[in-house]
């Protein structure tokens, strides 16, 4: 099975808004170099520099790819195209609201960026494992690609948690699970 038009579309729209965010990233480590003479793993500015890298770059590369990669890998459509545009638009709001939060340390942005990302990478979630549903014939692959959306899922419920304890400053201690996080 072919890949429709519209997921050719969006797989480049997210390839080339991760090549922006490659471009900031590099242009935060030139221009903030002096945040990594102090390394902490509380430092805000490492924080949002590694959310600029992982959210902006790596995540926004994987979306793209996967929307390709489904219908020709396992040969099967994504099940809800029409979700392909405003997930992909929720999400780089989302990044950006969180990374101002996370650079300037403005607690109600993190938590609602987060609120954000959870919703947008859940959508985007729910949707490839439902495409998965149609999948005919399970191997190393296909099992390694729903193995990949369920520890996203995983992932993404802890990201959401600390993202909303900055804010509302609510269960654990904070900081052993940042430690975990980074860890």
């Amino acid at each position: 099975m072919n890949a429709t038009d519209s997921s050719i579309n969006i797989s480049l729209r997210h390839i080339k808004t991760a090549l922006i965010f490659l471009a900031v990233f590099f242009a935060a480590i030139f221009f903030d170099s002096g945040s990594f003479g102090n390394y902490f793993f509380m430092n805000l500015k490492i924080i949002s520099i590694t959310h600029i890298f992982t959210l902006g770059f790596l995540m926004m590369v994987i979306m793209g790819a996967s929307y390709m990669l489904l219908p020709v890998a396992l040969g099967v459509k994504i099940a809800h195209e029409k979700l392909f545009f405003p997930v992909y638009y929720a999400f780089l709001a989302a990044v950006i609201i969180f990374l101002a939060g996370t650079w300037y340390f403005i607690g109600y942005l993190i938590a609602l960026g987060g609120a954000l990302l959870f919703i947008s990478l859940l959508i985007y979630d729910i949707n490839m494992l439902l495409s998965l549903r149609k999948v005919k014939k399970w191997d190393y692959s296909s099992s390694g690609i729903a193995f990949a959306y369920f520890y996203l899922l995983l992932g993404l419920s802890i990201g959401f948690y600390l993202a909303l304890s900055f804010y509302f400053k609510i269960g654990f201690n904070l900081f052993d699970i940042l430690k975990d996080h980074v860890y």
